[in-house]
């Protein structure tokens, strides 16, 4: 059943947030000219399978990132199968996100006491970036088990066709990483958050290299 579009509008103490989830395309027409949004990022931001990036508008900022689905069939390996979407348009006064999939983390309370855009922006980061952890451990444990399989010399409990689609599923989501990796490094923060966005970053790059592991 598909579900209706949803938008939630939260205020902090500095800023407002609208959440919309799962946009109709023309409400989304009739939003974006309410706050001036350009067209072309917002084609971006309803594409599905649209990779991260990050682009400099003078009255906003436009990101996309993409979040890992919570489940994730074992032999699905494309990046709209394994992922989701979710866009920001932000400036000092508002943070607009838009998400296809209604995700979990984004409907975890967010401390009141977040007191600026980029700080909002940095959580939500964080929140996505630690969507990779659990599949993370799934495809290293899978791992695990083939190299013992083959330690045995039980080839024969060896599926190719799963090994072909695990290693795939990896490196895209690695690659996924990567991209991540060089959006944010375009980012400027102010420096009373650097602190929160280098913890981002660490975590970023841990996951990478969790990552390469696997494959």
């Amino acid at each position: 059943m598909q579900h209706r579009e949803q938008i939630i509008e939260k205020s902090f103490p500095s800023f407002t947030w609208i959440h919309i989830i799962n946009p109709d395309l023309q409400n989304m027409e009739r939003f974006a000219e309410k706050y001036s949004l350009n067209d072309y990022q917002l084609t971006d931001s309803l594409q599905p399978g649209h990779l991260p990036k990050f682009e400099h508008q003078e009255k906003y900022q436009f990101l996309i990132l993409r979040a890992l689905l919570a489940k994730i069939p074992e032999r699905n390996n494309m990046v709209g199968q394994v992922s989701g979407k979710v866009s920001f348009f932000y400036n000092e006064d508002k943070v607009i996100t838009i998400c296809r999939h209604h995700f979990a983390f984004m409907e975890k309370p967010f401390s009141e006491e977040i007191n600026s855009t980029e700080a909002f922006v940095i959580e939500v980061m964080s929140r996505i970036f630690h969507t990779y952890e659990g599949i993370l451990k799934h495809l290293s444990d899978k791992v695990d088990n083939i190299e013992k399989v083959i330690f045995l010399r039980n080839m024969s409990r060896i599926s190719l066709e799963d090994l072909y689609f695990h290693k795939s599923k990896t490196r895209v989501i690695k690659k996924l990483l990567q991209i991540s990796q060089g959006v944010i490094n375009q980012f400027k923060f102010k420096d009373e958050h650097q602190t929160a966005f280098q913890d981002v970053n660490d975590k970023l790059f841990g996951l990478i290299l969790g990552y390469e592991e696997t494959i």
